[in-house]
């Protein structure tokens, strides 16, 4: 039996068909898409835009398998960016994606309105950021007022695709929970915050367990994809939760390091977890009855990248000239250099710092620079900085009562050894990876299979097709090295602090 799994990420859609008995991947399609930026605080797109990728992804991934059979599918998709439908279903104007910042204003009166502490313990978020749904909200209403009468349905990316295939208006809590509107505990929508925006339910879509049955995809729809027979669509989640999923994740001790361009460290737990220095967000897994503590950054393969593009510009293209990959030369240099890169240490906030600072002016920043200095150092040392951020975050977790005893290295970074073996030694606990990459689009699929009966839970789906990929096991000699790392990055940013707020 086959299985669909469909990513709906910011920038582009990619859906992977895998063989439901081992997990295997049997084909997929990538389409790219890109966002209009009308302002320098907005970012939107035309949601059509992401069912014609879907359509396109799907056909891709059915042609390079070699077969129309499919029995279910579940979309992964980024959280926060919505659309708005009028009674006639029309859409209003472009939807209004997460990274958006036009809310600004609008978060300080939602805060000063509920107060941080009761908007934290009820949504789980625990800063009021111009990313939630609730925020931009309030702001259409007052700035968008024709827009703002004319709302019938308002609905997440993957609401609106669900809605596309199959006709239904369905939501679920582990999409839902970043939007301010959605109370963790309850598992439902927060009444007081719906009341204060002049939202109704009657707008909002029914609430469903993710996992869950909703429909099959219409004929029209099924026929113009290519479906062999009716596929039965179900409900999936927020992309870091299907990722989880997807990695096996679905129970406590365990956390998922997905480093990509940016950095999320997201661990199981029974329980919603709160920390009282307001530096963790809590969330819904897809696995029923779980949550997630998740942390993050904007930083992660980044730095890499701003290496390349500000100091490696001319290396990089004579690398690629000499038919070599600039980022394999990067993990031969880091294996060169020894832990610790010989004193070069670095901070990765090139875009303030996220969890557990939560310093908005917080800058990069390199110590230990010498006439001796290599390009091994500086590389090695732009690894281990990554590290120290997911070691810094595994402490918060420790602290917030969720510890962990094994990683699993997920996103772009996985592909990296010698940046695996840094990060087994720095959290001084084992990593391992996965064999299948595309951990969203996995946990998307699996959640298809439970929808119509494939495994009679999460966890059976786990350990049924998530197979794991090389361990990292950390040796003592590197978790005493990454513990004096770790020692000197906390002291370096602690004693830069007060300066990054003097530009």
């Amino acid at each position: 039996m086959n299985l669909l799994g469909i990513d709906v990420g910011t920038t582009g859609l990619k859906a992977v068909l895998f063989d439901s008995a081992s997990g295997e991947e049997l084909g997929s399609g990538y389409v790219e898409y890109a966002l209009q930026t009308p302002g320098p605080d907005r970012a939107e797109i035309d949601p059509e835009t992401w069912f014609s990728a879907l359509k396109t992804a799907v056909r891709n991934a059915l042609d390079r398998a070699g077969t129309r059979e499919c029995a279910a599918l579940a979309i992964s998709s980024q959280g926060e960016s919505f659309v708005l439908l009028d009674k006639a279903d029309k859409v209003l104007r472009p939807a209004i994606v997460w990274m958006d910042s036009r809310s600004a204003a609008e978060c300080a009166e939602i805060e000063a309105h509920f107060g941080r502490e009761r908007l934290y313990r009820t949504t789980g978020d625990p800063a009021v950021d111009p990313v939630w749904l609730g925020t931009k909200l309030l702001h259409l209403r007052k700035n968008e007022p024709e827009v703002w009468r004319g709302i019938a349905r308002i609905m997440l990316a993957e609401d609106y695709l669900v809605h596309r295939l199959t006709g239904e208006f369905r939501g679920n809590g582990a999409l839902w929970c970043s939007t301010l509107l959605y109370d963790i505990n309850r598992r439902d929508y927060f009444p007081e915050m719906l009341d204060y925006l002049g939202v109704s339910r009657e707008q909002l879509p029914k609430q469903i367990g993710s996992g869950r049955a909703i429909a099959p995809v219409r004929p029209e729809i099924a026929a113009a994809i290519g479906f062999a027979a009716p596929v039965m669509v179900v409900s999936g989640g927020m992309d870091q939760a299907c990722s989880a999923l997807g990695s096996g994740n679905v129970t406590g001790g365990t956390a998922t390091d997905n480093t990509g361009t940016s950095f999320n460290l997201a661990a199981s737990c029974e329980r919603a977890v709160f920390d009282r220095k307001f530096r963790l967000p809590c969330q819904l897994h897809v696995a029923d009855g779980m949550f997630l503590a998740v942390a993050w950054s904007t930083s992660g393969g980044v730095l890499l990248r701003a290496f390349r593009d500000v100091l490696g510009a001319e290396w990089a293209a004579e690398l690629e000239r000499n038919g070599q990959n600039f980022y394999a030369e990067l993990d031969r240099l880091a294996a060169a250099a020894p832990p610790g890169a010989n004193g070069v240490l670095m901070l990765p906030h090139l875009a303030g710092a996220l969890c557990p600072e939560l310093d908005a002016d917080a800058t990069g920043a390199v110590l230990g620079l010498t006439v001796q200095t290599t390009r091994a150092d500086l590389v090695r040392a732009m690894l281990e900085s990554v590290a120290c951020m997911g070691r810094a975050n595994l402490e918060l977790l420790k602290e917030c009562g969720v510890p962990v005893s094994s990683l699993i290295l997920t996103g772009g970074a996985a592909r990296s050894r010698i940046w695996n073996e840094i990060k087994a030694g720095v959290a001084g606990i084992p990593a391992r990876t996965l064999r299948q990459p595309e951990a969203g689009c996995l946990g998307a699929a699996m959640l298809a299979g439970l929808g119509i009966g494939v495994w009679p839970s999460p966890r059976a789906a786990a350990e049924a097709v998530v197979r794991a990929g090389e361990d990292f096991a950390p040796e003592a000699d590197l978790v005493a090295a990454g513990d004096r790392i770790f020692a000197r990055y906390q002291r370096f940013y602690q004693q830069l602090k007060p300066l990054f707020k003097e530009k």
